[in-house]
């Protein structure tokens, strides 16, 4: 595992995309928010699960929430914004009842979430917040539209968006970065062309809003003669005497400087940096999420985008053994790809499916 190798059949990039998801969230929460030279002297170089006071592999509210949506998309066997709303709703009184744990919730997607439970309308619950949440979220109804026409898609992706944020900068990222993964599904494997795919988004984006594609066009500008996966790179040395990454091209100050020198939870912060290290290793999962997670900012919600566009572009086979025997959920993620792909595929799921919560 690592680098992919022959092209992943469809059912397996199904099953990378939550996977990945799940995996880069995992990484990053423990370092969220941590300086890099915060992660250099007590870590190193992160390229493992940290352990926290809830163990290892822990995933948060990003993957939580994309299993809401899975969910929602299977016991309708469509997308229906109002019972997504509601499930949303929903996952949140369990968190405030002390039914479930949930992690890292943000306050747009909190507020919003209470109204929801509360009983407001999904069109006019959301926060005016351009954060991250709704497009971290949003992988499992790309994978559910795949064979759907784009716009579709991107109607749909939008109505995701509504209930927590209604920003049109989160709305129309959300909706590009759909498309970005409805669009790995099928892309060419062996010829795949990292400047020509971010060019398409660019292409996708300058309709929905020019704020958004402006920062997707960038990203081709900033890709244009890079040399890449043919790069090794020096890691900073720290307590751990790590001194060399051998894995393609670390880079930590491109990414930084995509965020911006702020939190990243601005979504033109999180989007280009997570299309960004997807693209410069567009073959090498382990090496595109670990450029997020030693980076600086939202490192969970960067680090899960950028895995759940490599995983879905290089399957399930790409993600290192080593992460998924320590992921927490791993199971409930194959088995919602697979309805997802049954679903997507057949236009019904063939397996029994099970309500999910992460118990307190």
């Amino acid at each position: 595992m690592g680098k992919s190798g022959s092209k992943p059949k469809t059912i397996d990039r199904f099953v990378g995309c939550m996977l990945g998801l799940a995996c880069g969230d995992a990484l990053g929460a423990p370092v969220e928010e941590w300086s890099a030279d915060a992660i250099r002297t007590s870590l190193g170089f992160v390229r493992d699960f940290q352990t926290t006071i809830l163990g290892r592999g822990i995933v948060t509210d990003d993957t939580q929430m994309a299993i809401l949506l899975a969910q929602s998309i299977i016991q309708n066997e469509h997308f229906d914004p109002g019972h997504f709303a509601y499930m949303i709703g929903d996952w949140m009184r369990r968190i405030d009842e002390g039914e479930e744990s949930g992690r890292g919730v943000g306050q747009s997607v909190s507020l919003a979430a209470r109204r929801l439970y509360k009983g407001t309308y999904w069109k006019r619950s959301g926060e005016f917040s351009a954060g991250n949440s709704s497009a971290s979220r949003v992988p499992p109804l790309a994978l559910f539209h795949c064979k759907c026409p784009e716009e579709t898609l991107l109607r749909d992706a939008a109505d995701s968006s509504i209930p927590t944020h209604i920003d049109p900068l989160a709305i129309a990222a959300t909706q590009v970065f759909a498309a970005a993964i409805q669009r790995l599904v099928v892309a060419d494997h062996e010829n795949f062309d990292p400047i020509e795919f971010v060019t398409g988004l660019a292409d996708v984006a300058r309709p929905l809003n020019q704020r958004v594609a402006h920062v997707i066009e960038d990203l081709a500008q900033r890709l244009e003669g890079r040399r890449i996966e043919d790069i090794s790179f020096l890691v900073p040395p720290g307590p751990r005497e790590i001194t060399h990454f051998d894995r393609g091209v670390f880079l930590e100050e491109d990414v930084r400087e995509l965020v911006a020198m702020g939190t990243g939870r601005f979504i033109l912060q999180t989007l280009p940096a997570a299309l960004f290290a997807f693209l410069v290793h567009p073959h090498d999962f382990e090496s595109s999420v670990l450029s997020t997670v030693n980076a600086v900012g939202d490192a969970d919600t960067i680090t899960c985008m950028t895995g759940a566009l490599s995983g879905t572009f290089n399957g399930a086979q790409s993600i290192p053994i080593r992460w998924l025997n320590e992921l927490e959920m791993k199971d409930h993620c194959i088995n919602l790809a697979n309805m997802l792909y049954d679903l997507a595929t057949e236009g019904h799921t063939k397996k029994y499916f099970e309500s999910w919560r992460i118990a307190e």
